[in-house]
């Protein structure tokens, strides 16, 4: 298993936790899992999740202009309770999750999040005129990852993993979701996850599944049936958020 098996995760306690939990757990109490290797990257290189405070400063910009100039989280903000208004003086742009965290009765801890919580991801991650840039730049990365691994294990190169693990946050499934034009843009639950499966039919044609939490992804666009997928049309996909050659430069914060 270990020399089919590639695992990254962020450098934090309870991700590399959730990594090795869920790989001793293939193997059951019985049996000894092998020695696999888990891959961290330091802070500035990290890209599972957005790197606004290392390689890509431009995030953070994006970021506060969509939230300036949506309609629907202008709308959104200003309907907040005078304490939360008051508070997002000094937050730019305003965060919704830290507001949850901080001014939210201890009890309601494990309740699900206020609904405006997900029309904020909806709009920042999916459907705002600048989530598009935001992904590429925020999230081109992974989703050249998906597409190098999607690829390699198609071609059978020698010593790719067919099996990729990713151990992030929630804040790396948001943006993910985002990608790919989900439908069920609300905030992720504890545990959640996403599977990307490749198929081959016995005429050998590819297909990719999408699982999230247990359900396919259905997309707000229609631009593909994640059940069933055809390959390039998925790869098509993926390829419009690409960094480019020129991503660094475009990461750096604009004056």
């Amino acid at each position: 298993m270990s020399s089919c098996s590639s695992v990254m995760e962020t450098d934090y306690w309870r991700t590399r936790q959730s990594a090795t939990s869920l790989l001793t757990g293939l193997y059951g109490s019985n049996k000894q899992p092998p020695h696999i290797q888990l891959t961290t990257l330091p802070v500035e290189l990290e890209f599972l999740v957005f790197n606004e405070r290392g390689q890509c400063p431009r995030i953070s910009q994006l970021k506060a202009q969509i939230a300036k100039t949506s309609p629907v989280l202008q709308k959104l903000y200003k309907s907040y309770a005078l304490p939360i208004q008051d508070a997002s003086k000094i937050i730019n742009p305003p965060k919704v999750l830290s507001f949850d965290q901080v001014c939210v009765d201890e009890q309601a801890v494990t309740k699900a999040l206020a609904t405006y919580r997900n029309t904020e991801t909806a709009e920042m991650f999916r459907d705002a005129p600048l989530s598009f840039e935001l992904l590429k730049i925020g999230f081109g990365p992974v989703a050249a990852m998906v597409r190098k691994n999607i690829l390699q294990v198609k071609e059978g190169v020698k010593g790719q993993a067919v099996f990729s693990l990713y151990s992030g946050h929630d804040t790396t499934l948001v943006p993910l979701l985002g990608v790919l034009d989900s439908l069920d843009m609300r905030w992720p639950p504890y545990m959640s996850n996403i599977l990307f499966e490749l198929w081959e039919t016995p005429s050998s044609e590819s297909y990719i599944r999408v699982i999230y939490n247990n359900k396919i992804v259905t997309t707000k666009s229609n631009w593909c049936d994640l059940s069933w997928c055809p390959l390039q049309t998925f790869l098509a996909h993926l390829e419009k958020f690409l960094p480019g050659e020129d991503y660094i430069e475009k990461c750096q914060a604009l004056p």
